[in-house]
């Protein structure tokens, strides 16, 4: 099931990249330009204000342009490789100089730009490099989202615990995966690194390969974006949460080498990402005035936020038909309901806790960082945590499978499969058809005139993520198969569910 999950999830982030249109994706253009100047070498690039044709989104708000300038380096950029003709509110103005361009995100950390930037040397031109950044970053993305189903796997036991991640691979994510973003990374890192952290709590000998994905994982996200390092230290503090001090420094010290060197790798990117955050990244320091003022609006986003988790694509502009977000909503309520009814109390007060934990963090990101410099919360922003409910949500199923029942296990696998199938293929279709409107025209699917036409067509690329949703559906189809029960459960996973 896992396998076929990571196929399904591969063909429709390459869907995704191809059928997108360059700088469709969320400050794609912005993000190109950093990636190309990093693969130049050029980690930072020279502090200057935006042009007035990339200033004018930001215009309307005085205090939000002000931001975006302060963040703004022009970095070098062969003539070759200047994203003219992208897409989106970022598009280049074609009349600067091709020496050097802006972006505004130009103070970010440049560490994970490093291999879509060195491909992007190998392209002739803006669209074929921004091609290659976008199939390497979703490689590596996947890369984590496999090492996520790999340890959260459990061979020949059940699949249940599939659940979580399925359902938190959202459109959106898969979105950003397929986009030039730093998102995409921070996002996989954090599935990944809180799906190490429930492979360590289980109830079974500690093994290396779930602390070493730990350490990898938690480095990536620290070095990811401004935010990566409280994640990072969020996710270590549910560790010891789940584990408990005592059997954690117990199984830490059966690999001394392997603990202490994971430590100091671990320390010393958040160190990095510490740093960089403080000595290059501009700050505003939220009063407690603004505090006030913003946290009734933060609140008032949560339902749009809840729907950006989802999926609201291109610039926040391409939305799906509501339809589809009650899909995926029933999906997550139904795996919500079921870890409830089965889980122990103690399992109950931690889901509870992930998911007052995750509006509180949402609040304070929006009220105190985001809102006050004048830019709209996103839930990208906060996702890289937020979705350890799901994952935890799908692990105490995966534990207590036994008071489900077979035949109520697999059909609830099943359900959700296809749920979660089916909102991808619409996630899909949509922003195919749709590329910066609230409602879909079904027409230009297949009369593309003016618009971005892939190698081979968007049809063909389409038809290649609906063959990873067909492969969604056939994952829950193993689960009928193959039924889940407690008797064919490990003794220590079968006490954990009694």
């Amino acid at each position: 099931m896992a396998k076929l999950l990571i196929a399904g999830f591969a063909l429709l982030a390459l869907a995704w990249a191809l059928t997108n249109p360059p700088g469709a994706g969320p400050d794609e253009a912005a993000n190109y330009i950093k990636a190309v100047g990093v693969g130049q070498g050029d980690l930072l690039g020279v502090r200057g204000p935006l042009p007035p044709a990339q200033a004018a989104p930001f215009s309307p708000d005085a205090l939000r342009l002000a931001w975006s300038n302060s963040t703004t380096r022009w970095v070098r950029v062969p003539p070759h490789l200047v994203p003219a003709g992208f897409t989106g509110s970022d598009a280049r103005d074609p009349a600067l100089p091709s020496q050097t361009q802006p972006t505004y995100v130009g103070t970010y950390q440049p560490f994970i730009y490093l291999l879509p930037g060195l491909l992007t040397r190998l392209a002739p031109d803006p669209i074929t490099a921004l091609l290659l950044a976008r199939l390497s970053s979703a490689f590596l993305c996947l890369m984590l989202l496999g090492a996520a189903a790999w340890l959260l796997a459990m061979p020949g036991r059940n699949r249940l615990t599939m659940l979580g991640l399925l359902l938190a691979v959202t459109p959106l994510v898969i979105f950003v995966t397929a986009a030039v973003s730093a998102s995409g990374f921070e996002i996989c890192a954090g599935i990944c690194l809180f799906a190490a952290v429930l492979r360590l709590a289980r109830p079974e000998p500690l093994s290396r390969a779930p602390l070493m994905v730990l350490v990898i994982a938690g480095t990536i996200l620290a070095l990811s974006r401004p935010l990566g390092v409280i994640w990072l230290g969020l996710d270590l503090a549910l560790l010891l949460l789940l584990v408990g001090p005592a059997r954690l420094k117990k199984e830490l010290r059966r690999f001394p080498r392997l603990t202490a060197g994971g430590a100091l790798l671990l320390l010393t990117a958040a160190a990095i990402g510490l740093g960089w955050e403080l000595g290059v990244e501009p700050h505003h320091h939220t009063s407690l005035a603004e505090l006030v003022y913003f946290f009734p609006r933060a609140i008032a986003l949560l339902p749009l936020d809840l729907k950006q988790a989802i999926g609201i694509f291109g610039w926040l502009d391409s939305w799906m038909p509501g339809g589809a977000y009650f899909l995926w909503m029933a999906a997550l309520t139904a795996l919500l309901l079921g870890a409830l009814l089965v889980g122990s109390r103690r399992q109950r007060l931690v889901l509870g806790l992930l998911v007052a934990a995750n509006l509180g963090v949402a609040l304070v990101i929006g009220a105190a960082i985001i809102m006050p410099i004048g830019s709209p919360l996103q839930a990208r922003y906060f996702l890289a945590f937020a979705l350890t409910i799901p994952l935890y949500a799908g692990e105490v199923l995966a534990l207590n499978a036994g008071r489900l029942g077979p035949r109520t296990a697999a059909r609830l696998a099943g359900a959700l499969l296809a749920l979660a199938a089916t909102t991808q293929a619409i996630a899909l279709v949509t922003n195919t058809v749709n590329l910066g409107g609230s409602l879909p025209d079904y027409a230009r699917f297949f009369t593309p005139v003016g618009r971005w036409v892939p190698p081979l067509g968007s049809i063909f690329w389409v038809a290649v993520g609906l063959l990873g949703c067909l492969l969604l559906i056939a994952a829950g189809t193993t689960a009928f198969r193959s039924p889940v029960t407690a008797r064919n459960q490990p003794p220590a996973l079968a006490g954990a569910a009694a």
